[in-house]
């Protein structure tokens, strides 16, 4: 093996494969706990550096750790030959629904404050909440025996919703249906080019009967998400996607009333406490 490639495999480390709720998951759930706690206590400290510094970190550091991830999935190591053989896997193509937290946080926090940030933040901030909650609160198939994959996946996941949080509980974004409807933007987008990859990879005759099924919207391959694995295959791929988009919608918006109710009462109790204190 030459240099990269023996740093590549000293990058598989190998850990007993966490379970949902073992040592591992419970941790990975502590420690985002210990982190929104901090931000609730520093809420009053809202900046720009903080805010940017929240944005890059999240997302370069989920970026170092996709690259480690695909050089890992691409790799199997030959004791026979002490060689490396690579062979991409298509299925870990990185651009599902959960990576795109880690482009949009590595592309706003260089932006100033403006349309495209807004919309950005939006997306951050009600859109992929939704797949950072759900992943941690239920990792069935999230976890394997290598440490940096696990690793990856918590930083992204557990990060994305910390990073949701903090966008939220500081107020770097507007408690208003238009930051809904920017996000939706940043999703639409996000879905247009998964549809796009879908489509122009599969013709392109690369794949060698690999699976290749960004945010699992393909119309050459069955999902097998709950709901919406049955949806598939009763609807045309368009009105599938039409359906996916509005479900996403619907949970940004829960995600925005919640948020608002929150902050309203919290404002109320506030008032509350202040006016008690003369």
């Amino acid at each position: 093996m030459n240099l990269f490639e023996k740093i590549v495999e000293s990058l598989r480390v190998q850990m007993e494969k966490p379970v949902p709720y073992g040592n591992f998951h419970l941790i990975s759930l502590l420690v985002s706990v210990l982190l929104i706690i901090v931000i609730c206590l520093t809420k009053n400290k809202k900046s720009e550096r903080s805010l940017r510094l929240a944005l890059g970190t999240y997302g370069f550091v989920s970026l170092v750790f996709e690259i480690i991830k695909q050089l890992l999935f691409s790799t199997t190591y030959d004791a026979t030959t002490n060689t490396l053989i690579w062979d991409y896997q298509w299925y870990a193509f990185p651009f599902q629904f959960c990576s795109t937290p880690m482009y949009s946080a590595c592309i706003a926090c260089f932006l100033k404050d403006g349309k495209i940030r807004r919309a950005l933040i939006g997306y951050l901030s009600f859109f992929t909440i939704l797949g950072g909650l759900m992943v941690m609160l239920v990792p069935t198939t999230i976890y394997t025996r290598d440490a940096m994959i696990n690793l990856h996946t918590t930083i992204l996941h557990a990060g994305g919703l910390v990073l949701s949080l903090f966008l939220l509980i500081h107020g770097h974004v507007k408690l208003e249906y238009k930051s809904v409807l920017n996000g939706l933007i940043v999703f639409g987008i996000c879905l247009a080019i998964a549809n796009i990859l879908n489509i122009s990879i599969f013709k392109s005759g690369i794949l060698n009967g690999e699976t290749f099924d960004m945010f699992f919207i393909s119309p050459y391959f069955t999902n097998d998400m709950p709901v919406f694995s049955i949806i598939e295959k009763y609807v045309s791929p368009n009105l599938y996607i039409a359906l996916y988009g509005v479900a996403f919608l619907l949970g940004s918006t829960i995600v925005y009333f919640i948020s608002y109710g929150i902050s309203t009462i919290y404002s109320k109790l506030s008032k509350f406490k202040l006016s008690h204190a003369f």
